[in-house]
Parts: C-alpha cells; structure tokens; sequence
C-alpha cells in the first residue's frame, strides 16, 4: 500500500529456502526464529538501497520483533548511509521491533517510525493515509 501511495520502488525480502510449511508447525518455527534472533539466508536483492535519499522499511512483528529475512538483510549492514522511515504492522503486541532495527541503522539516520495495528482490519484508508505524512 504504501509503495504504491507514493510511487516507490519496492524489494521483497525472501527466504532463499522456504522453511514455512503453514499451520502449527509452520507458526512453531517462525516463533522460534522470532524469540532467537535468527537469520535467514535470503535472496539477493535487484534494488540498489544505496541510490536513495529516503527508504521506507515497513516489517511484520513477530512475536514483539522483525522476521528473519529482515533481520538478515540489515546485518548485511546495506542501511548505514541511508536516511530510513520505519513502520511495522503488528496485530497484538509491537514489542521492541523499532528499536531493533535501529540497532542496524546508522545514528540519527531513522527520520520516523509508525506502528499499524492491523491497518487492513481497522482503516485501511486511515493507514495509507497516515503513511503518506
């Protein structure tokens, strides 16, 4: 939505090998990697992060932190010049999940942070526009 409200170029995160096979062992493992802190090893990116003056990093919380591909791709430490706009979509609880990923930026680089608590359940217009301010 946001990508699209404001006309950016946008990189999905994926996993090189999909370890989510879906219903309770699916959320049983994703849990896992979100109380760990793990990694995964995820496809290479087609954007060049580094040629934009503003990048939007919008996650899913998990379990009060960002999922593992996004964990990885800012270890890559590929965000360290960049100004970032952070927000993350979350249905129970944010946790911490912003100041963990401003553990991978550099200081004073994040210029916002918005959480949306289930932007498509609640006001999906509400949402688009808030992100666009």
């Amino acid at each position: 939505m946001i990508a699209a409200s404001v006309d950016a170029a946008l990189v999905e995160l994926r996993p090189v090998r999909s370890e989510h096979s879906g219903g309770v062992l699916g959320f049983l493992r994703t849990a896992l990697w979100a109380l760990s802190g793990s990694t995964l090893i995820i496809e290479p990116t087609e954007l060049p992060v580094e040629g934009y003056d503003l990048l939007f990093v919008g996650t899913p919380v998990w379990f009060g932190r960002p999922p593992a591909p996004l964990r990885r791709f800012l270890s890559e430490g590929r965000l360290r010049a960049n100004r970032i706009a952070l927000f993350c979509c979350y249905s129970v609880y944010k946790g911490g999940v912003f100041r963990r990923l401003r553990k991978n930026c550099a200081p004073d680089s994040v210029v916002g942070a918005t959480a949306f608590r289930a932007p498509l359940l609640n006001d999906e217009i509400g949402a688009i526009e808030r992100a666009r301010h």
